[in-house]
């Protein structure tokens, strides 16, 4: 099972969790490798954004939320370890979804990009 939210439950009407096998976060395995590059970063981010979309434990945490959200009114907070990745695509395809127009949901998306990722979680790890 996933790491639950620490977000506080008092203060929502309703968390959804990522409820798996996998590590809440898929880049925690990547961090244990002692020979971790930046180009090994590089492939793992675009694996990553192949493939969430698709994946069926992803796939069935996103729809939870989107039901979780179709029977409440007002806002959502959706969050991960970093808030870029899984969050990202998350927004990119509730936006998609509401008809909001492609270039919007893409420079949306992008502007995660300037998070730093990994990059800023294990820095000691790269090559000087």
């Amino acid at each position: 099972m996933g790491v639950p939210s620490l977000w506080p439950v008092a203060t929502a009407a309703c968390v959804v969790a990522h409820r798996n096998d996998k590590a809440s976060a898929p880049h925690l395995a990547l961090l244990g490798r002692a020979d971790l590059t930046l180009p090994d970063i590089n492939e793992f981010y675009h694996s990553i954004y192949r493939e969430h979309a698709f994946d069926a434990a992803y796939r069935s945490l996103f729809a939870e939320v989107v039901n979780a959200m179709a029977k409440r009114r007002g806002r959502t907070i959706v969050h991960c370890t970093a808030g870029k990745d899984r969050t990202g695509l998350f927004c990119a395809l509730i936006l998609e979804t509401l008809g909001v127009d492609r270039e919007t949901v893409i420079a949306d998306y992008r502007a995660s990009q300037h998070a730093r990722g990994l990059v800023a979680i294990n820095p000691a790890s790269w090559p000087k």
